[in-house]
């Protein structure tokens, strides 16, 4: 799955949200633009596969997992 055929921009202060119980994977490039962006996954799984860059931070929230696949294969557990 891609959002589009461009990188996906999150600026600081940014939430993107999932809802119910869903596994999403997306292959676009994610540049985190400065600040805290944050990833909410009550229930579901994320797989980011595309390059993560940029001078922001990233942080998740709620029950999910979100997996970074490359360059190395990481899960990242949220902390609620």
């Amino acid at each position: 799955m891609a959002l589009g055929t461009g990188q996906l921009a999150i600026a600081g202060g940014a939430t993107l949200k999932t809802t119910g119980f869903i596994n999403l994977s997306f292959a676009n490039a994610v540049k985190l633009s400065g600040g805290v962006a944050s990833i909410d996954l009550p229930f579901s799984t994320m797989t980011l596969s595309g390059d993560v860059s940029g001078r922001g931070a990233l942080s998740t929230t709620g029950k999910g997992v979100l997996l970074r696949i490359r360059p190395t294969k990481t899960a990242y557990r949220t902390g609620a």
